[in-house]
């Protein structure tokens, strides 16, 4: 069977993409994934072999062990060497500079620190120069490298559903799945709350799964609590992806929702495209990606404030008997991960493994 090394700092079930590429794969592929071993909740998938780095110490040293024992690992590979980026990324290539490898940038720095967004940046185009291939996750970001590099292709996001359950829209049940940081989803709650004021005998939910690098959790709890939602909003934390099916399956509406700035624009939201190929109707802020995705068929666009979240709780409410379930799931039918894996990246890792 073929090797394919994924060197990705993120542990292994955090990030949905690389999680999926594994899952279509690992028939073909003897996979070997190196990630952080940190406290988020771990996956497991058979016929992957994980290699966890300790999360232990200082920021500086824990980085430096997880670039050299990514360096042992590129070293010793046999096959295609696939490497997420993160900060340290540039270090493998510079070492190892004989060594074929492939960048794949899932995001560009989302920081509201404009400082901090700059210095990332710089070092992801800095890396981006001296690897051999790239990846990246839609054309809006493609288009913020800004010098030419023909080996850089498109590896969208995708998704899988998450829902075999037919629902109808008796009920509002809306999920928000993400981070919580640098989100606004605060503007969610109010704009519930606002909703529920309107329509008291509702008995919409909303199911909350993620946490943040912060507070922010216990920030969104005061403040439902504040607003006398206890009974309406769960939060339910971190889970690993391989958790959150029962979630899709209870819920109808998918929130994605994300500030209206510059960083954001041409960065495509996982959850919309899990919300709508899982069949929830979606409300999602009108950044470049959603627009490209976002139809009267799957969801409503919005802009990035409470008013209009409760607008389309509003819109969505008044026209429920003719949401169609299967409108939903099929119009985003390209963006399925057999298919993005199949089509796409399975023959970028084995025109590789034919050249190394």
């Amino acid at each position: 069977m073929k090797k394919l090394l994924i060197i990705n700092s993120a542990t292994f079930g955090r990030l949905t993409d690389s999680y999926m590429w594994c899952k279509y794969l690992k028939d073909e592929f003897d996979i070997t994934f190196v990630s952080f071993d940190t406290l988020y909740p771990k996956a497991e998938m058979e016929g992957v072999n994980l290699k966890f780095v300790s999360y232990s110490g200082g920021k500086f040293i824990r980085e430096l062990r997880f670039v050299l024992i990514s360096l042992w690992y590129c070293l010793i590979s046999k096959g295609p060497i696939l490497v997420v980026y993160f900060f340290g990324a540039i270090w493998l290539k510079r070492v190892l500079f004989w060594k074929k490898m492939i960048l794949d940038i899932r995001t560009f720095s989302v920081n509201r620190c404009p400082k901090r967004r700059k210095k990332i940046d710089k070092n992801i185009l800095a890396t981006i120069r001296l690897y051999d291939d790239i990846t990246i996750i839609s054309d809006g970001l493609k288009s913020k490298i800004g010098f030419p590099k023909s080996n850089v292709m498109i590896l969208p996001l995708g998704a899988d559903s998450l829902s075999s359950i037919d629902t109808n829209f008796d009920q509002l049940k809306l999920l928000y799945v993400g981070i919580l940081s640098g989100r606004d989803i605060g503007k969610t709650i109010k704009g519930l709350k606002d909703f529920k004021d309107r329509h008291p005998e509702n008995n919409i939910t909303y199911d909350i799964v993620g946490d943040g690098h912060y507070d922010e959790l216990s920030e969104l709890k005061a403040l439902s609590s504040s607003l006398g939602l206890d009974d309406t909003i769960t939060f339910h934390g971190r889970l690993p992806y391989d958790e959150l099916k029962p979630f899709f399956e209870k819920c109808n509406i998918g929130v994605s929702f994300v500030p209206k700035t510059d960083y954001y624009e041409f960065q495509p939201p996982t959850k919309t495209f899990e919300y709508i190929i899982s069949g929830l109707y979606t409300i999602a802020t009108s950044t470049h990606c959603n627009k490209s995705v976002i139809t009267s068929d799957n969801g409503v666009l919005i802009e990035d404030n409470c008013n209009d979240f409760t607008n389309a709780l509003e819109d969505i409410w008044a026209r429920r008997d003719s949401v169609n379930q299967t409108k939903i799931k099929e119009s985003l039918i390209y963006y399925k991960w057999d298919n993005i894996v199949g089509n796409i990246l399975r023959p970028i890792l084995n025109r590789q493994y034919m050249e190394q």
